[in-house]
């Protein structure tokens, strides 16, 4: 908690220097809204470094590549804990990805970096508050269960969408595409309203796929960012979805109605941007913006990608719609009501935490120590074979991966100091030989029947 306090306390200084006032005057518009987003993030960071966290009673079974721990705060409030490969920076992606999502008045989660002790092993990792939701994004479709090729097929709708939700879409596609994040899959938005079939709003989680300059590259016809991988599909991706719709007519949408926020989002001023990025490449909240913000060629494609919009998006659109005149559908006075309305809900919240940073104000944060019947090398080793299982059902080689990722639980068991922990493995080997033998398995990382392995 100590070393989060010192990065917040340097990241604050940051903020506080890129708040001055813009010496260009297309940014002064921006002058309010980052002021606001200043005091806003400042006020966050002050309340977290002051809470303290056990374990929830009542815990999530988990899905994905990463297991998620339901953790409680002072005040009762729920978190989940996502524990990151070491030297992804993933705790920082996901943070700076929730940030962004605020500063452009997109709903996401309050997430933090965090690093706290579990099983009584050092864990990095991310902490976002937990929403009050419906059923992601994932509901719109169901997946043929018959192989790895019918899994990426829709086969059903089961709900639609209301106007503002695709609203909500498209514009988390202009900063998926800013941010070069290829995780817009439909399982990363969850519904936060709905009436009967219809989806009404909608919030962002699990940011961390982002930044990652490296692995991919633009797809202008869709207007996403491709990683190079070979697992990475468009099906899946919820912008993708989108634009086929419209184009099969399925769903009506004034696509130029879109570009006020793409003006917007074009006009931040670039090294107040470049120090919401950094933490990703230096791995920590930098301590000095004049320093950090001439860090090279991690921040310069990204603020390229910025002053690209205008054009790439603009042309999206009109390819969209049939309409030429790109650069005539954008208005300032569109960007100015855009960046008012954030500045409301950034308003309304800085009143909320200044209440919330009243009942804390006596509160004294003790180190993070968990036991529980968890291992996330353990889950991540298991969630591989599984994964390579599925995709290769029918090549021998994956007995000898079986092998090799029960050999690798074994030596956790093995070494492991935490009983605990020495369970969760013992579970996970009773999953392996299920997905062994019927190539599936859920792996539930949080509630383990400890009939199941008391024979192992």
């Amino acid at each position: 908690m100590r070393l989060i306090f010192i990065l917040i306390a340097f990241f604050s200084f940051s903020l506080q220097a890129a708040a001055k006032s813009p010496e260009n005057p297309e940014e002064k518009p921006y002058q309010k809204l980052i002021q606001l987003y200043t005091e806003c993030i400042q006020s966050e960071d002050a309340i977290f470094n002051k809470l303290s966290f056990e374990l929830s009673s009542d815990q999530l079974i988990n899905t994905g590549s990463h297991l998620k721990l339901t953790l409680s705060d002072n005040f009762g409030r729920t978190w989940i804990f996502k524990p990151c490969d070491a030297g992804s920076f993933d705790e920082y992606r996901a943070s700076v990805g929730y940030r962004i999502y605020k500063l452009f008045g997109l709903d996401s989660p309050e997430t933090h970096p965090i690093t706290l002790t579990l099983n009584g092993k050092t864990e990095k990792g991310s902490i976002q508050r937990y929403v009050e939701a419906l059923p992601g994004l994932s509901g719109f479709r169901e997946y043929a269960q018959s192989g790895p090729a019918a899994q990426n097929e829709i086969t059903e709708h089961k709900l639609k969408l209301a106007p503002e939700a695709v609203s909500y879409l498209v514009k988390a596609q202009i900063l998926d595409w800013l941010l070069k994040s290829y995780d817009g899959r439909f399982d990363n938005f969850i519904i936060t309203s709905r009436t009967d079939d219809i989806a009404n709003s909608l919030c962002r989680v699990d940011l961390e796929g982002l930044l990652r300059e490296e692995d991919g590259v633009y797809n202008y016809d869709d207007m996403i960012y491709e990683p190079k991988q070979w697992w990475f599909k468009k099906k899946r991706i919820a912008y993708f979805w989108i634009l086929q719709e419209f184009n099969s007519g399925k769903i009506n949408f004034d696509w130029k109605a879109n570009l006020p926020f793409v003006e917007f989002v074009a006009g931040i001023p670039d090294d107040f941007l470049k120090l919401q990025i950094l933490p990703v490449k230096i791995g920590h909240f930098p301590a000095s913006g004049e320093k950090d913000i001439q860090n090279g060629k991690f921040t310069d494609s990204i603020i390229q990608a910025k002053k690209n919009l205008r054009d790439d998006f603009g042309r999206f659109y009109e390819k969209l719609t049939g309409e030429p005149g790109n650069g005539g559908w954008y208005s300032l006075e569109g960007k100015d009501d855009e960046i008012s309305k954030v500045c409301d809900v950034l308003s309304r919240r800085v009143e909320e935490l200044k209440t919330e940073q009243k009942s804390c104000k006596d509160l004294v944060a003790r180190p993070t120590k968990i036991e529980a019947r968890v291992s996330p090398e353990g889950y991540r080793i298991v969630y591989k074979f599984r994964s390579y299982r599925q995709l290769y059902p029918k090549d021998k080689s994956w007995k000898s991966e079986f092998d090799r990722a029960w050999r690798g639980l074994s030596k956790i068991e093995k070494e492991s100091s935490s009983e605990p922990e020495k369970e969760a493995i013992r579970y996970y080997k009773q999953r392996m030989l299920l997905i062994r033998a019927f190539g599936f398995a859920e792996v539930v990382p949080t509630v383990i029947d400890l009939s199941l392995i008391k024979d192992q």
